[in-house]
C-alpha cells in the first residue's frame, strides 16, 4: 500500500478548511473489508436469522439425494449410502469456491488509485476511470475498525480506507475531524459471538454446565453457547462422562459377567481427533484458528446429550418397537440429522460467523464430524459386550474363519480336486434302457454362504428319496469347508460333469434336473466364486453351449439366483423346462449365511416338490407362498419365472408314471 499525499490546508482563524483531499491506492485485501462491512451492517438489520437459508438449501439436497437413493435402490448400494451426503459436501465446495473467486476478481478489479475530496456537499471520489460525488444525506455513519475508516453509502457500498492512507496520528485525526463536521463517525460493532466463561473452579459445576449447554444447543436455543465452560479438563471430562454413558447402558443391556469390546473403544477414541479437526476447521473460517476449543466443548455437550436420548429411546420394549412400524427405522437417522443441523447452528452463533462463513461451519460438520462417524462405529457403538453376546469370542471366530478359508490354498488341495471330480463321475451309473431316469447336477456356487451348499446337498438328498436316483447324483459346491469331499463349483468342472452325464443318459428316455443356485448379477451372471481363485461366472450362453455339446436333450433346469429370469429366453425349448427364482430385473431373497434354503428353494424343493407335486404344479406353488413370504416381510416381490416346452411336459409324466 503507499500514501501519495494528504494535503489539509488551514485558514487563517485555524479552522479545517472546507475542501481537505486524500489521496491513496486501494489494494485488494482493503477492497475485501468493505464487502464484509457491507454483509455485517446488511446482516445487522435482517429480519431472520443468516443461517436459515444455509439449512434450507441443505435439507433440499439432502432430500434429492434421499429421492435418488429410493429410486434406484438395489443398485450400487455403497455409492448411493453415501451419495446424498457427499452430493451436499460437492455442492457447498462449488459454492464457497464461487463465492470466494468472485469476491477475489471483484477485490482486484477495484486495485486502483483514488482521489477523495471532502466538501461541504459531500464526498466527492475520483479514480483512474470514475467521478462519482456521494452527497452527504446518502451516507450512513462511517465506522471505525482497528485497521480501516469504513465509510457507507446507499445501504449496500462502502469504502474501506487504511489508516496507513492517513499518514501519522495528528493527520489521521484531522482528516476524522473534517469529516466530522459533515457525517457521524461510529466505532464499527464488535463480532456478536457470544462470550464463553472462563474455567471455573469446580470441575463437577463446570461438567454440569456444559452438558446442560449441550441440552440447550440441541434445542436451538441461542443462550446455550453463554453456559459452556471452555478449558481442556472440560473437555476430559465430557469424553469421560460420555464413555461412562455408553457403559452405562450397555451393562444394562448386556449384564454381567463379559468383557470390553476392543472395535468399540477405538471408534470412540479414533472419534475424538475427527471432532477436534470439525472444531478448528470452523475456527479457521472465522480467523480463530488458535480458539477452538470451545467449539469442541460444544460439539462434545451435543455429542452426549444427543446420546443420552439415543440410550434412553434404546430402553424401549420390543413391542413398543414393533407398534412404531417403518418409524423406527428413521429414529437413528432423523436424530442424526438433528444433531447435524443443531451443530452448524451451534458452531456458527459461537464464533459469530457471517454468510459466507456459515459454509465453512456446514462442510466441517458433514465431512468432519458426520461421516467419520458413520465410517468409525459402522453402527455398533458398543464398548461392553456380555457372556453371552456373539461377539464375546470374536478372536476365536476370526481365528476360525482364517483356518476355514485357508484350507482352499492348500497345495494337497489342487491336486486333490481333479481325483474327486473323476471319482464323481466314475460312481454315475448308466440309464436302463426302457426306464426312464432321473440325473441330477447340483451347483453351489458362492463360497461365502453356507446357504447354498446346505441347498443343493438338501434337495440331492430329496430327490434320492422321490426317485432313487442317488447313484445318478453329482454335487459342485464352492465352499472351503466341502473342498476335501466334493469337487469345486467352475465354469470348467461343469462342462466335464454334463459331458459324463450325456455319455451316460439314455438320450430319449432319461431327464437331466440341474439346479444352480448361488448369487446372481444384473448383466445374468450365476455367481461362482470361491476364495482366492478367479471363476468367471456362468452366462445363460454359456450354459446352453455346454448343453447342447453334451448331447442333453430333456432338461429340466431351476436357476435360484438374483436377476435369474435372465436365463429364461435363452435356455427355452420343445424339450427344456426352464424355472428361475425371479424375474430378469429382480432380487431373489433369503440368501444368508446361516439360512438353509433361499425363499425360492424352501417354498419349490422343500415343500412343494417334497409334498410330491409333479415339477410344473411346484412351482405354481411355490410362486405364490414366495410372493406371500415377499409381501409379509415387505420385501421387493421377485416373481418367479417358468418356461414349459411341450415335448418335455409328456417327458416328465412319463418319468413320474414309473415312481408309482
Amino acid at each position: 500500500m503507499t500514501t501519495d499525499s494528504l494535503t489539509l490546508a488551514d485558514n487563517t482563524s485555524g479552522m479545517i478548511a472546507p475542501s481537505p483531499t486524500l489521496e491513496f491506492q486501494l489494494e485488494e485485501q482493503d477492497h475485501l473489508a468493505a464487502i464484509r462491512a457491507v454483509q455485517k451492517r446488511l446482516l445487522r438489520g435482517a429480519s431472520r436469522p443468516g443461517w436459515l437459508p444455509i439449512i434450507v438449501r441443505l435439507l433440499i439436497w439432502m432430500c434429492i439425494g434421499a429421492t435418488i437413493s429410493l429410486l434406484f435402490q438395489g443398485r450400487g448400494q455403497q455409492l448411493l449410502t453415501w451419495g446424498p451426503l457427499l452430493l451436499v459436501a460437492l455442492l457447498l465446495v462449488q459454492v464457497l469456491w464461487q463465492q470466494r473467486r468472485v469476491l477475489a476478481l471483484a477485490a482486484r478489479s477495484q486495485c486502483r488509485d483514488y482521489c477523495l475530496a471532502i466538501t461541504p456537499t459531500g464526498l466527492d471520489i475520483r479514480t483512474t476511470d470514475e467521478h462519482q460525488q456521494i452527497p452527504w444525506s446518502a451516507m450512513a455513519p462511517a465506522e471505525r475498525t482497528p485497521s480501516h475508516l469504513l465509510l457507507h453509502w446507499n445501504s449496500f457500498k462502502a469504502l474501506a480506507i487504511p489508516y496507513a492512507a492517513l499518514g501519522d496520528e495528528a493527520q489521521r485525526e484531522a482528516f476524522l475531524a473534517a469529516m466530522g463536521q459533515y457525517l457521524s463517525i461510529v466505532a464499527a460493532p464488535v463480532a456478536t459471538a457470544p462470550p464463553v466463561p472462563p474455567q471455573g473452579k469446580s470441575w463437577g459445576r463446570a461438567l454440569l454446565d456444559n452438558l446442560v449447554a449441550g441440552a440447550f444447543l440441541l434445542a436451538f436455543r441461542a443462550n446455550g453457547t453463554s453456559r459452556l465452560r471452555a478449558g481442556v479438563p472440560e473437555l476430559l471430562l465430557l469424553l469421560g462422562a460420555e464413555i461412562l454413558l455408553i457403559l452405562s447402558s450397555d451393562l444394562l443391556r448386556e449384564g454381567w459377567p463379559g468383557q470390553l469390546h476392543p472395535a468399540g473403544i477405538a471408534a470412540f477414541i479414533a472419534g475424538i481427533p475427527w471432532v477436534l479437526l470439525a472444531a478448528w476447521a470452523t475456527a479457521a473460517f472465522a480467523g480463530k484458528g488458535d480458539k477452538f476449543l470451545p467449539g469442541a466443548i460444544a460439539l462434545c455437550a451435543l455429542g452426549f446429550v444427543s446420546n443420552l436420548l439415543w440410550q434412553l429411546l434404546s430402553l424401549i420394549p420390543e413391542a413398543g418397537w414393533q407398534a412404531l412400524g417403518k418409524g423406527a427405522s428413521l429414529l437413528y437417522p432423523t436424530l442424526l440429522l438433528w444433531v447435524a443441523l443443531a451443530s452448524i447452528v451451534a458452531l456458527c452463533r459461537l464464533h459469530g460467523l457471517v454468510s459466507e462463513q456459515r459454509l465453512g461451519a456446514v462442510l466441517a460438520v458433514l465431512l468432519l464430524l458426520i461421516l467419520p462417524t458413520l465410517a468409525l462405529y459402522g453402527g455398533d457403538g458398543r464398548i461392553w459386550i456380555g457372556t453371552g453376546s456373539e461377539e464375546t469370542d470374536t478372536g476365536d471366530e476370526e481365528d476360525q474363519q482364517r483356518q476355514r478359508w485357508q484350507a482352499a490354498t492348500r497345495e494337497a488341495m489342487l491336486y486333490r480336486q481333479p481325483q474327486l471330480l473323476q471319482q464323481a463321475l466314475e460312481r454315475i451309473s448308466a440309464g436302463t434302457p426302457g426306464r426312464p431316469e432321473l440325473y441330477f447336477v447340483g451347483v453351489a456356487g458362492n463360497a461365502s454362504q453356507d446357504v447354498f451348499a446346505r441347498e443343493v446337498q438338501s434337495t440331492a438328498q430329496l430327490l434320492g428319496q422321490r426317485f432313487d436316483n442317488a447313484n445318478r447324483q453329482l454335487l459342485l459346491i464352492n465352499n472351503p469347508d466341502t473342498l476335501e469331499t466334493y469337487p469345486a463349483a467352475s465354469r470348467t468342472a461343469l462342462e466335464q460333469v454334463l459331458q459324463g452325464m450325456g455319455q451316460r443318459m439314455n438320450r430319449e428316455e432319461d431327464v437331466l434336473f440341474l439346479f444352480l443356485t448361488s448369487h446372481g448379477s444384473a448383466d445374468h451372471r450365476f455367481d461362482l466364486s470361491l476364495w482366492p481363485y478367479d471363476f468367471p461366472g456362468l452366462t445363460p450362453a454359456a450354459l446352453k453351449e455346454m448343453l447342447d455339446g453334451a448331447g442333453i436333450r430333456h432338461r429340466v433346469i431351476v436357476v435360484s439366483a438374483c436377476y435369474s429370469g435372465g436365463f429364461i429366453a435363452p435356455l427355452a425349448g420343445p424339450d427344456t423346462l426352464v424355472i428361475a427364482a425371479s424375474r430378469a430385473d429382480r432380487n431373489s431373497h433369503g440368501c444368508s449365511h446361516e439360512a438353509d434354503w433361499t425363499f425360492f428353494g424352501q417354498a419349490y424343493i422343500n415343500e412343494a416338490l417334497r409334498q410330491g407335486l409333479d415339477f410344473e404344479a411346484a412351482f405354481h406353488q411355490a410362486r405364490q407362498q414366495v410372493a406371500l413370504r415377499e409381501q409379509q416381510e415387505k420385501l421387493t416381490p421377485s416373481e418367479p419365472q417358468m418356461a414349459m416346452g411341450d415335448n418335455i411336459r409328456a417327458r416328465l409324466q412319463a418319468l413320474e408314471a414309473t415312481r408309482q
